[in-house]
Parts: structure tokens; sequence; C-alpha cells
């Protein structure tokens, strides 16, 4: 199985790029023996209040992963961001968050 916590850094809108980096552990069961992901496909959902824009989440180094939202076409304001994590043989892991831009 796998687990992970996402962390949201949010960068001043002038920035125009959204950097959110995703912490992703891979779990053994029954023993719950934690250790860095190497590997998985990690993707970063933004959602605004039209649509929902997906992107793929790359590899830094063990155990986390970034994805760079483009953010210039964005207003001011609070927005869900929502991280699918997936490796095969394993389950699939999600976590939600929110972040405000202003």
């Amino acid at each position: 199985g796998s687990t992970f916590k996402p962390i949201l850094v949010a960068g001043a809108l002038e920035e125009k790029i959204m950097p959110v980096r995703v912490q992703l552990a891979e779990v053994d069961y029954p023993s719950d023996a934690a250790k860095p992901a190497e590997r998985g496909a990690v993707t970063v959902t933004l959602v605004t209040e039209t649509q929902e824009m997906s992107y793929p989440a790359e590899y830094v180094e063990p155990g986390v992963f970034e994805a760079r939202i483009p953010v210039e076409t964005l207003a001011a304001g609070t927005y869900a961001i929502l991280v699918n994590a997936e490796l095969a043989g394993a389950l699939p892991a999600a976590a939600s968050g929110v972040v405000v831009l202003y």
C-alpha cells in the first residue's frame, strides 16, 4: 500500500507558478513499515468554480514528488487541491487540501 501527506506551498500570484510538494511513502502491510517512495504516479488536481485541471507530479527525491501548477489565469481566492497517488501492486491513495492565492 501507499500513503502520502500533501504539503501545499503557494507562491504569490506574481510568480505565476504554484509548486505543490507531496510526501509519498510505501507502506508494507501488515507490518506498517514505511519507506520513502522512489516510484509511483502522482497527480495533483486544482479545482476552480468552473473546471478541474490536473498536473503530473515529478519525482524529486525519495519520498517527495512535485507538481508545478500555472496560476497566471487564476484570480485571488481559495481553491481545492486533490492529490492522487498510484503504485503498481498497491492500493491508490488520495488526499485533499485548500490553497489560498493572493
